[in-house]
């Protein structure tokens, strides 16, 4: 809410939603994080990638078992198959971002 609450309507909705969610699923937010004081940031990490925000490696392509814990890559496993592992984000410059697009939003709300 500190981020989101003051920047009016378009700020406070998006907060709630957030709010909202984490309350209902609890269960995957403590999966995810093991802390009931945590919060994931799922979207935040894909959308800091594609704005340009993150340092990245890239890895063999582990599998998944069935506890969700990675495997090492299964044996047959074609060649180059990769996937890009996200080591840093910028998460000043993202949540910047965010804030200004927020603003952008309660200026436009304010036109209409």
């Amino acid at each position: 809410m500190t981020l989101f609450g003051p920047r009016g309507k378009p700020g406070r909705y998006l907060a709630g939603i957030l709010v909202n969610y984490l309350e209902r699923r609890e269960n995957l937010v403590l999966m995810g994080t093991g802390d009931r004081n945590s919060w994931p940031v799922w979207d935040e990490g894909t959308v800091a990638h594609l704005l340009g925000l993150t340092k990245s490696e890239v890895h063999p392509r582990p599998g998944l078992r069935d506890d969700l814990k990675f495997d090492q890559p299964p044996a047959g496993r074609p060649p180059g198959s990769t996937f890009r592992w996200v080591t840093w984000i910028d998460s000043e410059k993202l949540w910047e971002d965010f804030g200004r697009k927020l603003d952008w939003a309660l200026r436009e709300e304010g036109t209409k």
